[in-house]
């Protein structure tokens, strides 16, 4: 696996997360993180840190009623702004290497 940074680790996860829990499905806990363990290839113990540094960051929150992480507004508007620096970067750097 590449090496990744935290901000795109926790990006990938929120993905992930955002995934998951709008998929409409009605996924447990262990489920989820089971989900993104795999598909992130995460241990469980990276995965618990990455939840609760995106948790007190008030990117997620943990419903207690459904037994799920949901990616919370705050987490959503970030992923749509990464996804925009991404952009302008992916188009900067195309142009700059004609």
């Amino acid at each position: 696996m590449e090496n990744q940074s935290r901000t795109e680790i926790a990006i990938q996860i929120l993905k992930i997360a955002n995934r998951e829990s709008s998929s409409g499905e009605d996924k447990k806990t262990g489920n989820m993180q089971a989900a993104i363990m795999h598909k992130a290839l995460f241990s469980y113990s990276e995965l618990k840190e990455y939840l609760k540094l995106l948790a007190e960051s008030n990117l997620i929150t943990y419903d207690s009623a459904s037994c799920k992480f949901k990616i919370t507004e705050k987490g959503c508007r970030l992923l749509e702004l990464y996804s925009k620096v991404r952009s302008v970067i992916k188009e900067h750097s195309w142009t700059n290497t004609i």
